[in-house]
Formats: C-alpha cells, structure tokens, sequence
C-alpha cells in the first residue's frame, strides 16, 4: 500500500484505524499469511538476523539462572555455559556444547520459557555491562491476539518499516524486534526502543536493554487456571535489518502520522519519559485514552512537565528543611529525654531526605533517582526508585524487592547489612533507631510487683487450680480404711449414687451386691469394650458383643433382654433405649463416669452419631429408677450434670474412700528431656531376671521397647504386650479379655489403655512397674490409672515428659469462641440468598447464630472436660507429680538439664523411625478393598486386626485422592493429614455455594460442637491471602526466607493479626516468637524474646494447612549469608489439582446443585409418605430424630427435665400424623412462596 503523507493526520489515523482495528477479518486473514517457524529453525533464523559473528548472547531461565555463549563463525549459536554467582561473581561453569539441544532441554523441564538480553551484555548480564546493541524490541501487554497484530501493522504502514522479527510469546502477546545494521551505543539502543513503545502503545519496561525478552524456538510451560499449559515460542516473521538513520526516519514518520510531536535523542529528556512511562503503565487507561495522554505529554514544553514543576516544589521544600535542620542543630537538640523514639526517627527521616539512601552501589540515573537495587541483579540498573511524601518523608521502591512498595530509610539501611529487604521490629527496630538517632531514652519506666508478673506464672497458677478435679461436696457416707460397706437399694434415699475412691477399696464389689438384689432391668454404659468385659459379668450383664456372636441381637429390644452392658458406640448405632426397657424400671451403671462422659463429649469414633450417643444416655439417666456413677475422679461437674438431666431436685447420695493409697510409698519420677535414662534401667533389670510391668500412653514406645527386649534375648513366651496394634488378633485379644488371671503366665507385661481401665491385677508377681508418659494424648488422671493396674505394693520408676505448652484451660473462653463461630456463620448464611431454596423444603438451618439453651449445660460441662484435661496435658510432669503427692506418695524427682542420651535411647529412638516406615509401607501394600468390604470394614472399624485396619487405611487414601498408595502418600497422610488439607484446598479454590453446600452436609446430624465451619474458614484462608499467595507462585513468583515480597509481607502480618481466629477455625496456634527447646522443655528463651518469627515460616505454615509444601533452594549472598527461596513444587502443584479433581467426581463431595437436588428429593419422598396417611416421625424407633430430617433436626433442644413420677419418657416426635392433600399438589404450594420458579420439579 503506498501513503500519501501530505494528507491531513487525523484523516491518516482514521484510515488506518478503519483498516486494521475494526475489520478483525480482515487482520486475522493477514496473521495467517504469516509464516511460523518452530523449534531449531525459528531459532537460528533469530539468532543470525539479531546478532553477527563473534556477538555474546546471555540466556535466562526462570528466576534467576544464566547461560551464556558466543556466535560462531558461520552465524549460528554453539557452545554454551551455565553459570553461577551474583552480579560481578558470576562465573561460568559447566560446558554444553549444543547450546540449543541444552536450552530447548531446560525450557521443557521447567517453567517460563527461555528469554534472552536484546541488550546484548558482554561480561556480566548487568546493565554496566549492555554498551551497544542493534536489537529494538517491543510488546504490549493489552489486547486480544488479532488487535496486537492489527497495531503492528499500522506502525508498520505508518512508518514504512516492516518488522524485522515477530516472536510469538507462546501466550496472547505478540513480540516486535527491528534490528539494525549496526549496533549503536546503548543510550541510542533505549531511545529508538522509547519511540517504538510510544508508537505501539507497548510496555516500557522492555525499553531497557538488560531487559530479558523470549526467544523464539522453545517450549514455554506455565500453569494456569490449575493446568498445565504447553505452548511454542514461535517465530511468526523474519524481515530485513535497517540501518540506524532509517530506522529514526521511519519512527519520525509514524509519529508525524500520530499527530505525536517527534524528539531527537537529545531533546527526549528523562523527565518526559518518566510522565510517558507512567502513562503506558496504567491499568486504568484504556489504548485510546493513552493515546491521547501521550498526544498532550509530547505537546507539553519541558518546565510545564509534572515531573519538573514538582522537581522545583520539592527543592523548595529541602531548602526549608535544611534551614530548621540547621537551626536545631545549632541549639543543641538531640532528643535526650525530649519526645519518643519515634518521634526521633521520623525527625531523621524528614531531616536526612534522599541522603540517607547512600548505598555507593546505586549509580543514579538522572534526577530522578533511579538506579541499582542493594538486594538484586537489576538488569535495567534503574529498578530502584524513590518517592517523596507530603512531610518530606523519602521511600525507596523496587519491582522485585518491595514489589514497588515504599520502605523507609530506617528499614533500608537496616537492610543493607544483611543483603535483603529485612524490617526491623521490637527490639532490634528499637536498638537500631537509637543507633542512627542518637537518641537516649528518659529515666526507665519501673512496673509494679503486680505488673512484674510473669504470664508463665499466671498461667502457671491457673493451670494447677484447673486440673484438678474438684470434689468439694461432703459426702453422705465417708471411709477412712478397709472397704465400702454393703448397701440395699431401700437404704439409699436419692435414685443417684454416687461413689468416689480409690482402686481396691470395694466399689465393684457394692455396686455387684445392689445389682443382685434388683429384680428389673440394668444396663450398663461404658466407653471401651474391655472395660464392659471384665466389669459386666459382676453386674450380672451381657455384653452386648456376646448378644451378636451367639445370633441373640434381637433380644436387645424384647422384654426378655433385661440386662445388658454396651459401649457408647453401640448405645448410639444399634439401641433403642426406649424399647429396650419396655416401660419397666431400671439399673443405669455408669462405671469410670468420668470416661465415659468424656468420651461422650470428644470422642472421633461417634462424632456421626454423637447426637444420638447424648440423647440416648440423657433418656436412660432422665428415666432411670437408680443411676450408679462411680469413678475414683469422681467430681463436682458431673454430679452437677447428672443431677440437672434427672430434673428432681435431689442431690446424689454420695459414698468417698477418703484413704490415701501412696502413704508411705515412693515413686521415683525422671523428668529429662528424653527418656534414655529410664530406658536403660529396664533394659538391666530385664536383663538381671526382674518381672516388670510396663504402662506406656504412647503405642510406638511400646513397640519400641518390645523390639529392644527381643534383641537383648527376652523370648515371646516371657512377655506379654497389649496395644491397639494387636487388641483384636486372635489369641492377644483372649488374654486381653482374662487379663486379671493371664498375666502371672508372663514376666513381663506392657500396656497401653487399650488393657481397659477396670483391670486390676491383685496377684503378687512383678518386681518393678515402669511408666513412660508423654502427655500428648493423656492427662494425669488416665496416666495413674495406668501406671497402678498392678495393685501390690512394689518399686515403680516413670518418665514423664517435661515439655510446657499453652493450651486452653478456660471453659468461657471455648463457649466464647464456639458462640462467635455460630453468629459469625449465621451472618454469613443469612447472606446467603440462595437459601430461601431451602426453605420450602423444611431443610433451611437456623441463621441467627445462636446456641439453643438446651445445648448450653452439655457444651458446658464438654468444655470443663476438656480443659480440665488441657490443664493437665500443658505441663505433664508437674501435673502426674502434683497428682501423686495428693495421693499421699512421696517423689524422687531426677531431673537433669542436660540432654541425656544412652544406648538404648538411641536404639530406641531408630526403632521408632523403622517402625512408623514399616507401618507405612504395609498400609500401602495391603489389599484393596470392594466397595462392599470397605462399607463393612467402617461398620466395624473398633473390632479390626491390624492387617484389617491397613486395609481399611488404603482403601480409603485411595478412594479420597484417586491415586496409587504409596508409602510417601501413607507418610504424608499420616503427619500432614493430607486428605483434608486438600478437601479444605478445593473449598477455598471453590465457589462458595458449595463451601456452604459442605457446611449443610456435614453439620446434618451433629452436634454444634462438631461442625467444621467450612464457609468461615474458606472466608479466612481469602482473609489471609492465601489466594492470593497461591496464584502468585502458580504465575512462576517466589519468596525468600529473608526479604520483603510485600505479598509475602503482607500474608504474614495478617496471619500474625488474626491468629486468634487462626487457632478458632483453624485449630493451629500461630507462634510469633522463636521457640527453643531446654532443659524444661519447650520455653521462649530470653535471648530470643523479641525474635520475630520471619514471614516465610508463618506462609509456609499456612500453606501447609492447604497441603501446598513449596520447593525451596538455598542462596547464598555475597557477605556469606545464606538464606532460602522458596517457590511452586511443580509436582506437589500436580499431585494436589489431580485429587482436587478427582474428589469433585465423588457422590459424597457436597455441590450446591447436588445438594439441593438431594433436599429436593427426601421433600419429595417425605410428602409422598404424608400423602399416603404414614406418619413422617414414626420410623422404628423414636431416635430416628435424631438422624438426619432434612437437617430441620440438628437445632433441636432435647427437654432435659422430667417430671416426679418415674415413667418413662417419650423423646419429642420431630411431625404430628395427620390427614393431608395430595402430596404433589401441597409440595407445588409450599415451591410457589419465595421460591426460585426453576427449582420447582416438573411432573
């Protein structure tokens, strides 16, 4: 096409526009005249184009790996070198000599692509090192595919200049390169490049020379939307080369066309480009309005520039501050005992203005003060930058460092010293400030004793008053010595008994004398089988699992089945306890009360049917004639609780054992850090022919310790363990069961709480009863009844743990953060249009946020449990200790504040790490299991061997990820709870219906106390950033362990502000300071008080809650300070969206759509069988309730009075039977309220 350019340039621009902006067919039909070349081709074509014989080409992959070589003879690229160092240090290492086959194999096994510098650098990829180049490139950032084509063309009709080289980035953008004949200095190289980037409306960040731009011939591999994405750098043209004055003609041509008014290179000032620059980089012009921006930026004469009007007002400005400066100065002002540190600093910042950034390294780059960055390569040599506040105050930017955020001068010049954006806080902040001040704090400020106060010690008080369990009430009944004595059931004027002692002092035997004379019903409640099995037969009970095997179950619910023990499982899954007694009087035994409430309360196994577990025990307490609690732990709390669900009034009769079991007995307790000590003992007196018994809380230490006996000679036949690992093997589980007789066979015993809390072994036999307590799962109460299972006086040593933690020790304040959770759900529900889907469907959950009433005394006394066990687990040793010296022991404390280690020790310690390898090697070799089997296997997951269990572990890994089962995934399941942390991952990534669609499935049927929030913790992870955090490492970014990514910066302090929520709905505890661990264990060191836990440890750590481990490499600064990048694992990014979206083709994921359609349908059945004159609320058995009635039950209070008379009571019917319409006519009424008109089904 040939231009008339005398014409009129408005007329010139329209034509132009018309042609190729708004006719896309027209620009797409030309793209495809283009011819793409790929691979080796498109690159040696590029390179001898760009660069002659001789030339030094620097590559770049990713972050910040260089290669380097040098153009052959015959024009093409050969050897190249990897390198290796920082800036000026970076020195050439391993050889390639197939410079492409190496780059093509890096850019296919790593993200990115693979770029090279137009600026051609010689020795350094540094911009001190770019002097001349002949490479113009430019791109744009904005626009489809068809609309960057269409404005390369028009600068090219416009100029006269067709492109030499057009590179396809592999994404949308499209790369334009003129190459001249001849290198020109760099200045020149930047100047020609502005007026290519002005003409293009392009990106001005690739106007600097060391800017890397992409080479074509490559694979570029990238993320993006969770996918992986595989493109080719294309070459799309290669033209001709022009010479420098043809270039500059063409460019002058194309802005005359513009109506853009051309500068020389000499008359282009910085200023100018500064003001053009920030136009060409706002995210708020659109090209049009740019393009009139830059029109009226061009016409501006050079004093009515922004840049220089302001240049002036701030010289105006420093002139002012350096007279008061000086007139301080000269007064003597020095801040000693006048005004604070900060008012210190900010008076330095102000007075010191630029001259406080003097880091030599910089090299300014005009008045502008642009230049080099103190922590980075800057290729440019300009990506360092100050800004000016209002108050004179200087902050210093940078792209890659601070993410172009300002820091001050305090925060820069600490930073200097350690080679990364560092931001001082507490006491380093402070002792910095006063260094470069010279400021001198006032008279000191002196606390009172009150204020003095230790928080540990606090803490400390509140913790011991709290694991206690309190009994303050006088007892009916007390007895110092010998026996309980015998009672009749006439004698006892309340129908609740209540009996506190100690082991051996006869409860069993009462409670077995008032069974025998009781001629209705008993039942008995317990929380582990081996406990109903060595207790229920002196109650005169069955075990229920005796029932099963004999083929007798249906006489659970038949007037002949009178007396029974059942495990709270059982009670909940398999009982009706209203058809059991058959409206005739009844026993309840609530033998270990305190267990069995508690397992009630917090136990995993029943959190699906806990809400049945508690409404059934509350049936059998409110219509129990007698009720029996006994527990050597007997407290306040739960007669309190029972007391309040019988509803009569009465106080329980109460019989205390006051003798004190220790009294003139010792323990010796070690307390080191480790337990090599006491492991060594054992292992001498096994060898010297001692008996022991060995009471361990942790399995691995059993199974440790028995791998150690084996190898020093002990035989099986002499040693007898019983764990979870083995508790239902045939043979183990026998013995198990006739413990009390069993154990004399055997020299040495080893227990866990698997052995049941109602053994006790009242036969002389063992020497010695060690204990190695870790308080981890335990508090104190469960470690004594552990360690006294062998009741004959004898020598006992333990180890208990040391360590300190805080944890929550205040009811109040977990019904404070349960309460919040529930408001802040219900706000968040009530939101949530959508709901009114719900309504009609009798499915909408309650939305105000509120605890019913009746929920508050058992979440109460759950809460009162749990931290009256927290108390006790926060300081284990102090706690046992504590607990034994009520007994009436005396203590013989070893302590050491050395770490002890012996060879046992760390024979152990190897054996516990092959046995948590070996364990996760035969869960991933178990067998798979059918569909059928697994829904068995979780029926009865509590009576499974160990091989069942492994089983039952693979299959479910599987059925959750969708992936092989491996020992690696077993491991990371096992210590990172990998599952969930995905599942809580596809939430957050996810919509927030389905988010809500999770909440409704999963609160169905449970207590509020079990809810898992998923909304609000989705709502928090977004808080945080997380989502943020994680597209930004999906696009190729990273972090350093030190340094200032404000993104990084910004997710931590908001993890630091919000850590309360963080430990509510998270369940994590977010440390801020350095923990070390001493002789006491687990304490803030002094030294390290205000050592602020850095950025990168708080984002990987939430990270982690998201299953999401980055890949990390360390760096190493040119001081010798090391430190850590961390970046996206690919294949940790892989394996994570792989079971994302294999869980979202699981029935059980909970959708909104599917949800819905769910409610929609048990409408539907449900209106049917009213139709059909059947009563809705009237399944087998009254407890249906409790199950799932389209989630309108889960609020339901449970009436918790009863009325004098000792008649059974019927739980409340969930819907009254009555005649009602045709069912599809009454569902098509209550869809036409408020209802969305697409949801109502069709007929």
């Amino acid at each position: 096409m040939i231009m008339n350019y005398s014409c009129d340039p408005k007329q010139k621009q329209d034509f132009y526009y018309n042609n190729y902006i708004t006719e896309k067919s027209q620009k797409l039909d030309r793209a495809k005249d283009i011819t793409s070349l790929t691979g080796y081709k498109a690159f040696d074509e590029f390179i001898r184009l760009s660069y002659n014989s001789g030339d030094t080409a620097w590559f770049k992959i990713g972050n910040n790996r260089f290669i380097v070589g040098q153009i052959d003879k015959d024009g093409s690229l050969g050897e190249v070198w990897e390198t290796k160092g920082e800036n000026t240090e970076r020195k050439r290492t391993t050889p390639h000599p197939d410079g492409y086959t190496f780059l093509s194999d890096l850019a296919k096994r790593n993200y990115g692509g693979v770029f090279y510098i137009p600026g051609k650098p010689e020795e350094f990829p540094l911009k001190d090192y770019t002097y001349a180049s002949n490479d113009i490139g430019a791109e744009m950032d904005d626009g489809t595919e068809e609309e960057q084509l269409g404005r390369i063309k028009f600068v090219e009709e416009l100029s006269g200049l067709q492109a030499s080289l057009l590179i396809g980035s592999g994404g949308k953008s499209k790369h334009t390169h003129y190459i001249l004949t001849e290198s020109v200095d760099i200045d020149r190289r930047s100047y020609f490049a502005k007026l290519l980037c002005i003409a293009l409306i392009g990106d001005p960040a690739v106007t600097n020379a060391h800017q890397p731009m992409r080479a074509p011939g490559f694979l570029r591999r990238e993320i993006k939307d969770n996918q992986l994405r595989e493109k080719e750098q294309l070459l799309e043209k290669v033209g001709d080369r022009y010479t420098p004055e043809a270039f500059s003609e063409g460019m002058e041509r194309c802005f005359e066309a513009l109506d853009f008014k051309f500068y020389d290179e000499a008359d282009f000032s910085e200023e100018r480009w500064k003001e053009l620059k920030r136009v060409l980089s706002s995210k708020d012009f659109n090209r049009l309005k740019k393009e009139i921006e830059i029109k009226r930026i061009l016409s501006l004469s050079e004093e009515y520039l922004p840049a220089n009007t302001k240049k002036k007002a701030s010289e105006e400005k420093a002139a002012i501050r350096k007279t008061k400066a000086e007139t301080s100065k000269a007064l003597g002002f020095n801040y000693i005992g006048g005004g604070s540190l900060v008012d210190a600093v900010n008076e330095w910042k102000r007075t010191g203005g630029r001259s406080l950034f003097d880091w030599s390294g910089h090299n300014w780059d005009g008045a502008d003060k642009r230049g080099c960055c103190p922590w980075h390569d800057s290729t440019t040599g300009t990506s360092f930058w100050l800004s000016e506040l209002e108050d004179g105050t200087v902050l210093a930017h940078c792209p890659t460092c601070t993410d172009n955020e300002g820091i001050d001068a305090l925060t820069y010049q600490y930073s200097l010293q350690y080679g990364t954006v560092t931001h001082p806080t507490g006491k380093d902040w402070a002792d910095f400030a006063k260094k470069v001040t010279g400021f001198v704090d006032a008279a000191p400020f002196t606390p009172t004793p009150e204020e003095a106060e230790d928080w540990k010690e606090k803490y400390e008080r509140a913790r011991v008053e709290k694991a206690i369990f309190k009994f303050t009430r006088k007892a009916d009944v007390e007895v110092s010595s010998g026996y309980l004595p015998n009672l009749k059931l006439s004698d006892i004027p309340s129908r609740h008994l209540g009996l506190k002692g100690d082991w051996g002092i006869g409860k069993t035997t009462l409670i077995s004398g008032l069974c025998k004379g009781y001629n209705g019903k008993i039942i008995q409640v317990g929380h582990l089988n081996a406990l109903l099995e060595n207790t229920s037969p002196k109650f005169l009970c069955i075990h229920h699992k005796a029932l099963k095997a004999n083929g007798d179950y249906d006489s659970l619910h038949s007037r002949e089945g009178s007396r029974i023990a059942i495990t709270i499982d059982s009670l909940a899954s398999q009982l009706d306890p209203e058809k059991w007694a058959w409206g005739r009087k009844f026993i309840l035994i609530l033998d270990e009360v305190e267990q069995v409430l508690d397992y009630c309360h917090h136990s995993q196994n029943i959190k699906s049917n806990r809400l049945a577990a508690r409404a059934k025990l509350i049936w059998l307490i409110k219509n129990a004639e007698y009720i029996v609690s006994s527990d050597r732990d007997l407290c306040d709390a739960s007669l309190d609780f029972i007391e309040g669900i019988c509803g009569d009034g009465k106080k329980a009769y109460l019989i205390h054992h006051t003798e004190q079991k220790g009294l003139g007995r010792t323990v010796k307790v070690n307390t080191n850090t480790t337990k090599d000590v006491v492991l060594e003992r054992m292992v001498w007196d096994v060898r010297a022919g001692k008996k022991i018994a060995i009471a361990c809380e942790n399995k691995t230490d059993l199974l440790m310790i028995e791998k150690i006996l084996s190898q020093v000679g002990v035989t099986d036949k002499e040693f007898f363990f019983a764990h979870g690992d083995n508790s239902n093997e045939k043979g183990v589980k026998e013995v198990i069961a006739r413990i009390n007789e069993e154990y004399t066979n055997y020299n040495i015993l080893g227990y866990t709480m698997t052995l049941g809390t109602a053994v006790s072994l009242e036969i002389p036999h063992f020497d010695k009863v060690y204990g190695f307590f870790t308080g981890d799962a335990f508090g104190a109460g469960k470690q004594a009844q552990m360690l006294f299972r062998y009741r004959i006086e004898c020598e006992i040593e333990i180890w208990v743990n040391p360590r300190k933690r805080t944890l929550e020790i205040s009811e109040e304040k977990m019904l404070k953060d349960l309460t919040r959770s529930e408001k802040e759900n219900g706000k968040f529900l009530a939101r949530f249009d959508k709901l009114d889907h719900l309504t009609p469907l009798g499915a909408c959950p309650t939305i105000d946020g509120s605890i019913p009433a009746s929920e508050m005394d058992w979440l109460m006394h759950g809460f009162g449990i749990r931290a009256r066990e927290n108390a006790s687990m926060a300081n284990p040793s102090q706690s046992l200790c504590d607990l034994l010296e009520s007994a009436g022991f005396d203590l013989e404390i070893e302590c050491s504040e050395d770490t002890v280690k012996t060879l046992a020790g760390e024979e152990g310690r190897e054996i516990k790490k092959e046995i948590k390898e070996k364990d996760d090697i035969a869960i991933a070799h178990a067998k798979l299991l059918t569909d059928d089997e697994y829904k068995e296997a979780l029926k009865g997951s509590g009576s499974l061997t160990k091989e069942q269990r492994n089983e039952l572990k693979k299959t479910f890994l599987n059925k959750e990820t969708g992936l092989e089962v491996t020992p690696e995934l077993v491991k990371k399941e096992r210590t990172k709870n990998f599952t969930s942390a995905v599942k809580m991952l596809r939430i957050v990534l996810g919509s927030e219906e389905d988010a809500i669609a999770a909440d409704l499935t999963q609160a169905e049927g449970k207590s509020v106390g079990d809810k898992k929030y998923y909304s609000l913790r989705r709502n928090l992870f977004i808080k945080l950033g997380a989502v943020d955090l994680i597209e930004y490492l999906i696009r190729g970014g990273s972090y350093a362990s030190k340094g200032g990514n404000s993104l990084v910066k910004e997710v931590a302090n908001n993890i630091r502000i919000n850590k309360s929520d963080i430990k509510r709905l998270l369940g994590y505890k977010v440390n801020t300071a350095k923990i070390t661990k001493n002789a006491i264990g687990g304490e803030i060191d002094e030294a390290l008080q205000n050592y602020k836990v850095s950025d990168a440890n708080l984002v990987n750590e939430l990270l982690g809650k998201l299953a999401i481990k980055p890949a990390s490499k360390d760096k190493r600064l040119t001081t010798g300070e090391t430190f850590r990048i961390y970046s996206l694992d690919p294949q940790n990014w892989d394996e994570i969206t792989g079971v994302i979206e294999h869980q979202k083709t699981l029935k059980n994921t909970p959708k909104w759509e599917t949800f819905l359609e769910a409610k929609k349908a048990k409408f539907l059945e449900a209106e049917s069988q009213a139709g059909q004159g059947q009563n809705m609320a009237a399944p087998p058995t009254n407890f249906s309730y409790i199950k799932d009635q389209g989630g309108a039950a889960i609020n339901q209070p449970i009436e918790m009075t009863i009325k004098n008379e000792q008649k059974p009571q019927p739980l409340p019917q969930a819907y009254e039977s009555k005649e009602l319409p045709d069912p599809t006519v009454r569902m098509m009424e209550r869809l036409a309220r408020e209802f969305d008109p697409s949801l109502v089904p069709s007929f």
